[in-house]
């Protein structure tokens, strides 16, 4: 090396350590937000595929029960057959018991899903004025309700 007034050049051809801690440092962040990424990304697409296909059989059985039975209740004590969409048939019986309330029915459900599983019971309470001619103390729940409420509030019933 050789010295030109006095001082020693210095080569600039390495990399600092400040440089190197600040670049591992960049990637050490850098790689956990992209792991944290693809975590996220798995743990989405695990639960989309288990999800509860029994609960979404659940919700369209009652669907189907309630569209079945539209204005007629005796259509639920014959049940129905379903199909899941695993391809399971589903076989449903349904009851409707009137309510101390004018067009409340109180429908128990009895779904037997044909596989190890068995048999569940399930009870909803739905409203359904369409209902009241086939019970007894519906239309007089009804009357009740019209002289104690004004004759505007049951133009629909």
């Amino acid at each position: 090396m050789i010295l030109r007034s006095g001082k020693a050049r210095r080569s600039r051809g390495a990399f600092t350590l400040l440089e190197i801690v600040a670049a591992i440092a960049i990637f050490a962040i850098t790689t956990t937000v992209l792991l944290s990424a693809i975590g996220n990304a798995y743990a989405v697409q695990n639960a989309f595929l288990t999800r509860d296909t029994r609960q979404e059989d659940r919700r369209e059985i009652l669907r189907t029960l309630l569209a079945v039975s539209q204005n007629d209740t005796a259509k639920l004590d014959s049940g129905g057959d379903y199909k899941t969409d695993s391809g399971n048939d589903v076989r449903w019986n349904a009851n409707a018991e009137e309510t101390a309330q004018a067009g409340l029915f109180r429908l128990t459900v009895e779904i037997d899903w044909g596989d190890s599983s068995g048999k569940e019971q399930l009870v909803f309470y739905t409203f359904r004025p369409a209902w009241k001619a086939q019970f007894n103390n519906q239309n007089t729940l009804l009357e009740d309700l019209r002289e104690a409420f004004p004759q505007d509030r049951f133009d629909s019933y």
